[in-house]
């Protein structure tokens, strides 16, 4: 009799979860919002069951507009801005390919087709007055929100004229903290190279072998990625835009492949790496782990003094 009610009480149990219970794939994720200072102490500022795989957030660090990852045979979602410190969230605009909040705040670029028309949208934060732009695939903004730089073929298309002028092939453009350069990197078949044109002179200066670049605050270096053998091991080095050897600052592989984001005054640069959130100074120097998070996560920002970072993780 024992074992006949053991092996009832075994089948039960394996058919529980195909009666009520959703697999790992269709539960929604958890997107959690947190803040940590440079001695490691967290916050957790809000909770959201989605999944975003493109977003901005915008300049006040209040709001991260972002578009809804697809599942496989389910149409498009609207394009969605979600609170920071809240739980709310609110649709901004109909299904988008890309976006970019501009730094002044006042407008959210939208990228995709909507109706009969393709390519550069603007929208209101508040999800008002969307309006087509251009037939560009332009969407990275400039600092003062008066160009955008396109993300394929580097080229810079005005705010106010709509003219583009195209300056060399390549992607992953990035503007310069003044907006005079933009630094890219060029589309060569198994070759990642970062060259810097100048939108004065059109001069490229080329720089060295990685990928994403990320200016430092006063515009002297770039941090990049360099993969070694493979994408699945990206590591973190800086250079300065005079040219010269670029440096290693990180020992080990880097994830997500990100050059991390510096600090205002541009002495340290915060990190991913499996394991957790870090940062480590502009030399490479003391290198140390803020946060141990055993997610995914996404670094946001530093807030305006330097002593917090804001990033979300992501559970699925």
């Amino acid at each position: 009799m024992r074992a006949c009610a053991l092996a009832l009480v075994a089948v039960l149990s394996l058919a529980v979860p195909a009666i009520g219970a959703r697999s790992d794939s269709e539960r929604p994720p958890r997107l959690v919002f947190k803040l940590v200072n440079m001695m490691g102490e967290r916050r957790v500022l809000s909770r959201h069951a989605i999944n975003p795989y493109a977003y901005s957030l915008s300049p006040n660090h209040k709001e991260l507009a972002y578009i809804p990852s697809a599942h496989t045979g389910q149409p498009l979602e609207p394009t969605m801005v979600a609170a920071v410190r809240a739980a709310g969230q609110r649709v901004l605009a109909g299904p988008s390919l890309d976006l970019a909040w501009a730094p002044d705040g006042r407008t959210i670029a939208l990228q995709g087709p909507r109706g009969s028309a393709y390519g550069l949208f603007f929208v209101n934060p508040d999800g008002s007055g969307l309006r087509h732009v251009a037939m560009t695939n332009a969407i990275v903004w400039s600092p003062d929100s008066k160009s955008f730089a396109s993300k394929r073929g580097v080229s810079v298309l005005s705010r106010e004229t709509g003219e583009e002028r195209f300056l060399s092939a390549g992607r992953s453009p990035a503007w310069s903290p003044h907006g005079g350069r933009i630094a890219f990197v060029h589309n060569t078949p198994g070759y990642y190279g970062i060259g810097v044109v100048s939108l004065h002179t059109g001069a490229i200066r080329e720089l060295a072998r990685g990928d994403s670049p990320v200016w430092s605050p006063d515009g002297s270096r770039i941090a990049f990625i360099r993969y070694v053998r493979d994408a699945y091991h990206p590591t973190l080095w800086v250079m300065s835009t005079r040219g010269g050897k670029p440096r290693r600052l990180v020992r080990g592989f880097i994830w997500p492949p990100e050059p991390g984001i510096w600090s205002p005054k541009g002495r340290h640069i915060a990190y991913a790496k499996r394991g957790g959130l870090f940062v480590v100074n502009r030399e490479g120097h003391r290198s140390r782990r803020l946060a141990h998070e055993t997610g995914e996560i996404r670094l946001l920002a530093w807030s305006r003094d330097g002593r917090h970072l804001l990033y979300f993780t992501l559970s699925r």
